[in-house]
């Protein structure tokens, strides 16, 4: 009789783990299939994204400048225009003997990009990367932080980097072997007027220039007008080509 019970009770514990192993077992499985799914979903995402935001696939808005010289105002073709925004490439200089502001440096290259707000308020802020270079694609200047910090300039960084020199090599390693000046600043212009932000981009070119095109390219340019929410443009380009004839 007590044999008989202890048999019952152990084949029941050994039922009980049965069904508790096949539990265990569909448990893992679904586990399994949720992971697959989550990571495959991921991967897709993350593939999108970056397809999405590749630098074969950006928004590039274009105009293309007539340009008689190194030193000049510009007053046509010198625009792009956004929903809100009015973006002017409005002058160049390249001074050898340097310039008043600073005497010390020679070659001092600079261009001058105005935002003009076409709501006629205030703009409160206004920031972009941006990339010049030459038609052998030297590097004239660029922003202080291009593809260092932001995940979308890296990418960008990266873009240009294989476009314009056929190499996977890091972006910053190529950057350096490709760029012709010594320094760089971004200094704003002084104005009553808030509807309109002024900036020079200027840099210490190492030797005089005398290119046949130039490329200013504003990145994902971000801004804030008076009583609005921040804008990105994430995947943009605004470009400005100067021709010089």
């Amino acid at each position: 009789m007590i044999i008989t019970y202890i048999t019952l009770h152990f084949n029941n514990i050994i039922i009980k783990g049965e069904i508790f192993m096949r539990k265990a077992k569909i448990l893992i499985i679904v586990m399994l299939i949720l992971i697959i799914a989550l990571s495959s979903t991921l991967v897709c995402l993350i593939l999108d994204y970056n397809d999405k935001y590749s630098y074969d696939k950006r928004l590039v808005m274009q105009t293309t400048i007539k340009s008689q010289s190194l030193n000049e105002a510009f007053t046509e073709n010198n625009s792009i225009e956004l929903d809100d925004f009015i973006v002017k490439l409005s002058g160049i200089s390249f001074n050898p003997e340097g310039i008043d502001r600073y005497p010390e440096s020679k070659n001092v290259f600079e261009i001058t990009v105005d935002f003009d707000n076409k709501k006629d308020t205030d703009i409160y802020e206004v920031l972009y990367d941006y990339i010049i270079f030459d038609e052998n694609n030297n590097i004239l200047g660029m922003s202080a932080l291009f593809g260092s910090i932001d995940s979308d300039t890296q990418r960008y960084a990266a873009g240009f980097v294989e476009d314009k020199y056929n190499t996977s090599n890091s972006a910053f390693e190529e950057i350096g072997n490709h760029h012709i000046f010594s320094r760089f600043y971004q200094t704003n212009n002084v104005s009553d007027d808030l509807t309109v932000f002024s900036q020079n981009l200027g840099s210490y070119l190492n030797y005089e220039i005398a290119p046949k095109q130039i490329h200013v390219r504003i990145i994902n340019p971000r801004y804030q007008l008076s009583g609005e929410e921040k804008k990105y443009l994430a995947n943009t380009d605004l470009e400005f080509i100067l021709d010089f004839e």
